[in-house]
């Protein structure tokens, strides 16, 4: 008789594995609404790019992110910083009138990151309290005539506490930034 229920109740959980559910880790974390948080990033990240570099070639790879539980989120994108211009041993030849500098474009993005890190990553609604928001920029140079010049890569990463913290207004701008980590190599 137990024999019987045991057959019965198989098929039943059976079928209530394979049925699509709302995909959560045992964390808490639901990571179809997780995937859509990311896709936004993805986007505004992608949209401020493409408004400071207009160049239709500029953005190599365009913004990525993936979530990696227990760290949080990581974006990464290839930006060839330098589509208006060709370096020549004759001098640079400039095909638009920006007339910015390599720092001034590195800076730019820098500058561009801490921004959208501030203004849009608390919408990041499924990242844990002891998980991170990273961005990782990837520049390059094809004109410099220097072979160290010809790439950068950029790291920015903070903590979900301190994206928090400044969303709430609880730090300020200044604070927020010093606690936005980054490595420049």
């Amino acid at each position: 008789m137990m024999g019987r229920k045991c057959l019965r109740v198989i098929p039943i959980l059976g079928l209530a594995l394979c049925m699509p559910g709302v995909s959560l880790a045992r964390d808490g974390v639901d990571y179809r609404q997780m995937r859509n948080e990311i896709q936004i990033f993805e986007n505004i990240l992608r949209t401020a790019i493409k408004n400071e570099f207009n160049h239709p070639l500029a953005l190599v790879n365009e913004p990525r992110g993936s979530y990696l539980p227990g760290y949080g989120v990581n974006f990464t994108f290839l930006l060839n910083i330098n589509r208006d211009e060709v370096e020549t041993p004759f001098g640079v030849k400039r095909f638009n009138s920006s007339s910015r500098t390599r720092i001034e474009k590195i800076r730019l993005v820098r500058d561009m990151i801490l921004k959208l890190l501030g203004d849009y990553s608390a919408a990041l609604t499924q990242l844990g309290g002891g998980e991170n928001f990273a961005v990782s920029a990837h520049l390059e140079d094809r004109t410099a005539l220097v072979a160290s010049q010809r790439e950068e890569v950029m790291v920015f990463r903070v903590s979900k506490k301190a994206l928090s913290d400044y969303s709430s207004r609880k730090i300020d701008l200044r604070r927020f930034r010093e606690q936005v980590e980054m490595i420049e190599y």
